[in-house]
């Protein structure tokens, strides 16, 4: 396990509120990457709020067992509400508008929020951090912007001066149950057996049938396949149709992980905030992008030798996944190349070094 940055003491008790939001149709990364700050901001003495909306159900659980308080927000919430609703938090309004040291952090995450709306939480007294994937927006008004992906550095933010930028896979956010591990080498197999499958919560089944159908045009080895968070209805319509030599599981919810990603000689998976987790345990990837916001991340883990980039979700098909993972499956020296490259990557300190950004930050 890599020795944790240092996190500065908190001269007193800070609040750090949280405003992500987590469905099918966005997928859980949002607010997963957010409760990743929340457990380093804790352990720093602080406290957290999350305002959003969280409709997946085990990412309901896990904030319910967290020391997290939850504000839920209606679905059809104006702008000038949630204003309202941030300014009114209880046990925020003696440190809002207040010296710097005590004002309190809002972190950002989603990609319905544009520059007016920063410029109106820095009115109400927040010390604002914006997590961003793609510079979208034509102009951000922010005290930190932080984009942990492989690409970051390519990125050009329209931003004023004193913004602090945190760009790249140094300020990966990985969970507290991938950064508590003794951490070492991956061990590389001869030949692959088991794969892993994941396209995050944001899926359709499209993309699972493209997998499966993959299966189809691999002879040899006969693998072992997880399913991560594949719609429940799936695994039965699939049954009939999957090839006899491989083994295949469907996992609908899994909170740990980190259990399968170790166990998995292989990656199928969209190029989101996971890659930088298999990229941390040098779990080799085959990658494709299924948002707009994933395309440079998947170029930016190809370049870095981490992985390798299949494409736009609808530009390839079943065949072109078997084409490029049936060879790698035999391949361990290339194995071992990409396992090496992401473990150079990513090195588990991001959430310190984001924390530290933010209690050594004036605005």
């Amino acid at each position: 396990m890599h020795d944790l940055a240092p996190v500065p003491t908190m001269s007193a008790p800070q609040e750090l509120v949280l405003r992500c939001d987590a469905s099918r149709q966005i997928g859980a990364g949002h607010v997963v990457r957010s409760l990743t700050l929340a457990e380093g901001w804790q352990a720093a003495g602080g406290a957290v709020t999350l305002v959003g909306r969280v409709e997946i159900p085990w990412l309901r659980a896990q904030i319910a067992h967290s020391a997290i308080r939850f504000l839920e927000i209606a679905d059809d919430i104006t702008s000038d509400q949630e204003l309202s609703l941030l300014a009114d938090l209880d046990g925020l309004n003696s440190a809002v508008g207040g010296c710097d040291d005590l004002r309190p952090w809002l972190v950002l995450d989603g990609y319905r929020f544009d520059a007016s709306y920063h410029s109106r939480l820095r009115a109400l007294g927040f010390q604002l951090c914006v997590i961003d994937d793609m510079a979208h927006l034509n102009a951000y008004d922010a005290d930190v912007i932080l984009n942990q992906n492989p690409n970051a550095a390519m990125l050009r933010y329209n931003c004023p001066a004193r913004t602090v930028l945190l760009l790249g896979t140094a300020y990966a956010l990985l969970r507290r149950q991938f950064r508590d591990l003794t951490l070492s080498p991956k061990q590389i197999s001869p030949v692959a057996r088991r794969l892993l499958v994941t396209f995050g919560g944001a899926d359709t089944q499209r993309q699972w049938r493209k997998a499966l159908d993959a299966l189809h045009h691999i002879q040899s080895p006969s693998l072992t396949v997880t399913l991560v968070g594949a719609p429940q209805h799936l695994s039965t319509a699939a049954a009939a149709d999957l090839p006899a030599q491989h083994t295949i599981e469907f996992l609908p919810n899994v909170i740990r992980m980190v259990d399968l990603m170790q166990q998995a000689d292989v990656a199928l998976c969209a190029s989101g905030s996971t890659t930088l987790e298999l990229a941390y345990l040098g779990v080799p990837m085959l990658v494709t992008s299924i948002a707009d916001n994933q395309l440079g991340i998947m170029d930016g883990l190809a370049q870095s030798g981490a992985a390798l980039a299949l494409g736009w979700h609808e530009e390839i098909t079943a065949v072109q996944i078997a084409a490029q993972l049936e060879p790698l499956l035999a391949d361990s020296e290339r194995r071992r190349q990409m396992s090496r490259a992401g473990q150079i990557l990513v090195d588990g300190l991001g959430p310190e070094r984001v924390i530290a950004a933010f209690l050594t930050s004036a605005s």
